[in-house]
């Protein structure tokens, strides 16, 4: 089964203001396979860089991820260190990163000055872009808090039904009922949510925090952030920040 971790994303593009949706997709085996490779390696790098005794193991010992809060105590040259452990086990295991926004003001009248809208207009977006991504069940997954994508995603779950319904009636012949849904139901598992410190939920921020770092690297870090994202660009399926002018 395909996951697809969902993100919002609201920050400036060049001077302007956009909204996006970022994704981090991995198989649920691959998933395994990532956190069982992942946090023991990060476990002992962030104990080498604490000082601290690698034998005892409690929540504390971990860190999370988040761009916004990206990894205070640590030095910037240790923050990358942690990054580049991430995102290289997360290559390992083959996952992919989606990133699909507009620029606000670009978007039609009715919907640029309601974020939520906004969020739902890059949501449909981002699922036309899988159309043909899944042979395989996938599920969506997003943070718990995130209430622009529980509304966007909304209406996917409630469509399911439908979806088969439309589909009875195109084998038996019926055509004049027809889903204009932009994806495929027949493998579509859900729509979900997890913590904010859930690893996938991590990911979806990293993948969309480094891409917006590229395209804003003014300070010395934030240059080091752009370097980082170039040596992982091969990770993202679709990263575009479309004005619709």
């Amino acid at each position: 089964m395909n996951i697809y971790y969902i993100d919002e994303q609201e920050q400036p593009h060049k001077s302007e203001k956009f909204t996006a949706v970022c994704s981090a997709s991995i198989t649920a085996q691959n998933l395994v396979e990532f956190r069982r490779d992942y946090f023991p390696k990060l476990y002992q790098l962030v104990a080498g860089i604490r000082g601290t005794e690698s034998g005892s193991v409690d929540m504390g010992n971990l860190v999370h991820i988040h761009g916004s809060d990206l990894l205070r105590e640590f030095q910037d040259e240790k923050k990358i260190e942690v990054l580049e452990l991430l995102l290289s086990r997360f290559a390992k295991h083959n996952g992919k990163f989606y990133r699909v926004g507009y620029l606000n003001n670009s978007m039609p009248d009715a919907i640029k000055d309601d974020r939520h809208k906004r969020v739902h207009f890059c949501v449909s977006s981002f699922l036309f872009s899988l159309e043909t991504a899944n042979d395989a069940p996938y599920s969506f997954v997003s943070e718990m808090d995130r209430e622009g994508l529980r509304k966007a995603f909304q209406p996917v779950s409630d469509s399911v039904p439908l979806s088969y319904i439309l589909d009875g009636d195109r084998e038996s012949g019926n055509e004049n009922l027809k889903s204009n849904v932009p994806i495929d139901y027949q493998n579509f598992v859900g729509h979900f949510f997890a913590g904010k410190l859930d690893i996938g939920c991590q990911l979806a921020d990293v993948g969309g925090y480094l891409a917006l770092k590229a395209e804003n690297s003014n300070s010395g870090f934030a240059k080091r952030l752009a370097e980082l994202f170039r040596e992982y660009q091969s990770l993202y399926e679709i990263n575009e920040i479309i004005s619709m002018n």
